[in-house]
């Protein structure tokens, strides 16, 4: 897999200018696209690693789900961004731990996923640690949006098909 991605934004492109501008980044040094492959297989492995306790009922807290959601969505979203050619160092300097921000850098990059519910899943998961219950203890529990694990499970399974068609990850029964 070499060259760029149908639809992907160079660094020089107004809209990722945009999007850099809007949070304050520089705008990245794209890899050249698969130098990364593996780095992005094995975020896609990991994120398939988190959801399978979501779809096994692991999480029954919806809070503890949400945290856990926030992981996959973010691990699924990097193994674009990885693939691509965003630097590494780069998403953990000024992506972190927020998915709607991960999710407007990897749609401006070609990853088309305009899903409403998935974008609004995204900004109730921002950034993501509020939703780890160590760190709730002296805190207000932030709003979920009316998202329960039941309602978020199907968005995620749906978010990591994306990603293993836009990256060309097997599918989990191809795995050997």
């Amino acid at each position: 897999m070499t060259g760029n991605p149908e639809g992907a934004y160079p660094p020089w492109h107004p809209a990722l200018r945009a999007l850099c501008d809007h949070h304050a980044a520089p705008c990245p040094d794209l890899l050249p696209h698969g130098w990364q492959e593996e780095d992005s297989r094995f975020r896609y492995r990991n994120a398939e690693g988190f959801f399978a306790g979501i779809e096994a009922g692991f999480h029954k807290d919806h809070r503890d789900g949400l945290y856990v959601a926030g992981i996959v969505s973010s691990l699924a979203i990097s193994a674009h961004l990885l693939l691509v050619g965003f630097p590494d160092a780069w998403c953990a300097r000024y992506i972190r731990m927020y998915v709607a921000r991960s999710l407007a850098y990897a749609n401006v990059s070609g990853f088309g996923l305009h899903c409403g519910e998935m974008a609004r899943l995204a900004i109730v998961l921002d950034p993501y640690w509020k939703w780890n219950q160590m760190h709730r203890y002296d805190r207000p529990v932030p709003d979920d949006g009316g998202f329960t694990v039941d309602r978020v499970r199907p968005l995620l399974s749906a978010l990591l098909d994306h990603v293993r068609v836009v990256t060309g990850v097997p599918d989990r029964e191809a795995r050997p």
